[in-house]
C-alpha cells in the first residue's frame, strides 16, 4: 500500500517540487516507522494490539493534520474544481462517518456545514447593502498641531 502511494505522489507531483520532497519524505517516515513496530512485535496475533491500534491512530492522525493542508493547497492552486470536490466528498464522509452515531446528528453536522459555508456569508453581503455610514466623534482621531507648537523646517518647501 506504500509503494503503491509513493508511486501515485511520483506520478502526480512535478518533479523537483519542494511539496513532492516534502510528501515522500513524510510517506517514507511513516512507512519506515511500520516497518520498524513490525520488528518491536512479538508473535504476530489475529487480533491487533492496543499498542498497534494506538500506533496506527497517532500515524493515520499526524498524516491527516500535517500533511492534508498542503495535499489541499496543491489541489487548490491545480484546479478549483477538483478542490471544491475534495471539500464536498470530505464533508460527505465526515457525515456518513456520524450517521451510524446518530442520523440526527449527521444531519445537524450538514446543516451546519451548509449553515457557514453559504447563509451566514449570503447574510452578511445583503446586510452591507443597507449600510449608511456615520461620522461622529467616536471616529478616528486625526492629529493636528497648534500652530503655536508647530516648528520651522529647516529648510523652505519648494513653491508649486
Amino acid at each position: 500500500m506504500q509503494v503503491q502511494v509513493l508511486l501515485l505522489l511520483l506520478l502526480l507531483l512535478p518533479q523537483g517540487s519542494p511539496l513532492l520532497t516534502l510528501l515522500l519524505a513524510a510517506a517514507l517516515q511513516a512507512f519506515s516507522n511500520v516497518l520498524f513496530f513490525k520488528c518491536l512485535t512479538t508473535p504476530p496475533t489475529p487480533t491487533p494490539t492496543p499498542a498497534l491500534v494506538q500506533f496506527v491512530q497517532v500515524l493515520l492522525s499526524l498524516e491527516l493534520y500535517l500533511l492534508s493542508p498542503f495535499m489541499r493547497r496543491y489541489i487548490h492552486a491545480a484546479s478549483t474544481a477538483a478542490h471544491l470536490a475534495v471539500t464536498a466528498l470530505l464533508v460527505a464522509a465526515a457525515a456518513g462517518l456520524l450517521l451510524p452515531l446518530s442520523a440526527g446528528l449527521a444531519a445537524s453536522f450538514l446543516a451546519t456545514v451548509l449553515a457557514v459555508s453559504f447563509i451566514f456569508p449570503w447574510q452578511l453581503v445583503s446586510l452591507t447593502r443597507g449600510k449608511r455610514k456615520l461620522n461622529g466623534p467616536w471616529d478616528e482621531a486625526i492629529p493636528s498641531l497648534p500652530a503655536s507648537l508647530s516648528l520651522p523646517l529647516p529648510c523652505p518647501l519648494p513653491a508649486n
